[in-house]
């Protein structure tokens, strides 16, 4: 087993983690989840919303075949959590949710790249 696979893996399954945890905070509706989208000015319903492609996100990231599509809809989430960030000031926060977006962006890139390609078709 290569290491870089086996590292490759660990990264993924912690990545997919955080993104289930925090899906399930939104779900749950833990206090301070609803505080904050309160804060924000968003609606209940895109807290659940969000927590639901979280939790839906952070799963699909574990199957090879959904990973790129699932870095791409948690992608979307982040951009979101960014913007509203910085509408609101927060500018150090922001690159929180800016540095999953990297990891992100790496694991669809990564994903994208071993995707096997059908027959006559160029990579």
């Amino acid at each position: 087993m290569k290491q870089s696979g086996a590292g490759e893996r660990i990264a993924v399954r912690a990545l997919a983690a955080v993104f289930v945890a925090a899906g399930l905070a939104k779900l749950a509706g833990h206090e301070g989840v609803v505080r904050a989208f309160e804060e924000f000015g968003y609606a209940p319903w895109f807290r659940v919303l969000v927590g639901a492609v979280e939790c839906a996100g952070g799963s699909a990231l574990l199957a090879r075949g959904w990973r790129a599509p699932a870095a791409g809809a948690l992608a979307l989430v982040m951009l979101g959590a960014i913007a509203t960030l910085l509408r609101s000031g927060a500018l150090a926060a922001a690159l929180i949710p800016a540095a999953f977006l990297a990891a992100l962006g790496a694991v669809a890139l990564r994903a994208l790249r071993t995707a096997r390609v059908a027959p006559g078709v160029a990579p």
